[in-house]
């Protein structure tokens, strides 16, 4: 049933464009990829012309718990949905109850009053119907950028240093306009997990707050939507840390499963330990020499490790090379797979199977001669880890 009043209401929803486009969680044709790739790509190209760029990551406490049952339903009514579909919302909602286990002892059953059910088919889409209006709210300013992945909401301005005043200005007014907005529908910023980062050498630092008397906290390196980046937009310490990560599963693997099949092996090889490695790694694919030989160390050390076990090699010196066991094996190389999924999402871009546009990347020059050819360019950027300059 929940599924059947989620399509309808999804096709209401797209029909009358009541989610915002800067809105990428929970939505069709949308992922993580999407707008962390939009906002990074973004950041570089300002970054390449000098630019400073102020971020303000914002965490919503409990964000799915304290939704109002009540301001729900005036919303989704307000927005033009009603009858049998807002009669059943709200038994859905309304008629939830809970009690609080201690050891054996259970307390008495009370009603809830806010929280979209977690889990459920309907909880995310009832969220982003509850923020749908937040964008509206703000000035409508391309000085000031506003992205969200569901409760994941991040501000920020990019400005020369000459703008710095007026832009950082209209920043502080659209953090002070979220903060009413979120007091208005009953939702709590968190000070301690609200987060500035100052990019850019020339960066005045200007102060920002949530609240008169209360500061927003600078950090040098952000956790976003599980991708790690500094406030110089290298992604090193992601690398190093998913490298770590993929160690750990790789070396738990070859200890639980002490056999020298090397199909199997292999299989929990792609299962378990390459998507730790290839996790949104159109973001982060490095160019640096160094970092990319860290990442494929990981899958050299697995091949090594097979070939002692599986094809008699008695010791490293008549160990095949590093490409004859992936031939063995029937393994591609690291970089290769990162490539190909770097060209793979660039044609979703190209069919507009993701909310990106291409000419967000390239620029389509037309060469004129006895076959008319078209030839993808990048805008000029001087930062060398940028999607479109790494394809």
């Amino acid at each position: 049933m929940e599924r059947c009043v989620k399509e309808k209401i999804d096709d209401f929803l797209d029909s009358h464009g009541i989610i915002p486009m800067n809105q990428f969680g929970f939505s069709k044709n949308s992922s993580t990829t999407d707008i962390l790739l939009q906002s990074t790509h973004d950041w570089t190209m300002q970054l390449s012309k000098q630019k400073c760029i102020d971020i303000i990551y914002f965490d919503i406490s409990k964000a799915f718990d304290t939704v109002s049952h009540q301001k729900l339903l005036y919303k989704l009514e307000y927005l033009g949905i009603s009858g049998n579909i807002l009669k059943w919302l709200e038994s859905f909602l309304v008629e939830r109850k809970f009690s609080v286990k201690v050891h054996d002892s259970y307390s008495n059953e009370r009603n809830l009053t806010s929280g979209v059910p977690q889990g459920s088919v309907l909880g995310p889409l009832l969220f982003n119907i509850y923020l749908s209006d937040l964008p509206a709210t703000l000035d409508s300013d391309t000085d000031v950028k506003l992205l969200m992945f569901a409760d994941d909401i991040k501000m920020y301005a990019c400005y020369d240093e000459g703008e710095a005043e007026v832009v950082t200005k209209k920043l502080q007014g659209n953090i002070t306009k979220l903060m009413s907005y979120m007091r208005s529908w009953q939702l709590t910023i968190s000070l301690e997990k609200t987060k500035v980062m100052y990019v850019g050498s020339k960066n005045p630092k200007k102060t920002y707050f949530l609240q008169p008397d209360s500061k927003i906290d600078e950090c040098n390196c952000i956790k976003d939507l599980g991708i790690t980046y500094d406030n110089k937009l290298s992604y090193a310490k992601h690398i190093e840390k998913v490298v770590a990560n993929a160690r750990t599963v790789m070396f738990r693997l070859l200890k639980l499963f002490k056999n020298n099949f090397p199909s199997l092996l292999c299989r929990l090889f792609k299962l378990y330990v390459r998507p730790v490695l290839e996790h949104n790694s159109v973001i982060w694919n490095p160019h640096k020499a160094k970092e990319i030989a860290l990442i494929e160390s990981v899958q050299r050390t697995f091949t090594r490790i097979v070939c002692l076990r599986s094809f008699a090699c008695q010791n490293s010196l008549t160990l095949p090379s590093y490409t004859d066991r992936l031939r063995r094996l029937n393994l591609n190389s690291l970089v290769i797979r990162r490539g190909a999924m770097d060209v793979h999402y660039l044609w979703k871009i190209w069919n507009r199977s993701t909310r990106l546009r291409f000419s967000t990347f390239f620029v389509i020059d037309h060469v004129e001669g006895e076959r008319r050819t078209s030839i993808f360019t990048c805008p000029q950027s001087g930062m060398k880890s940028t999607f479109s300059l790494i394809l």
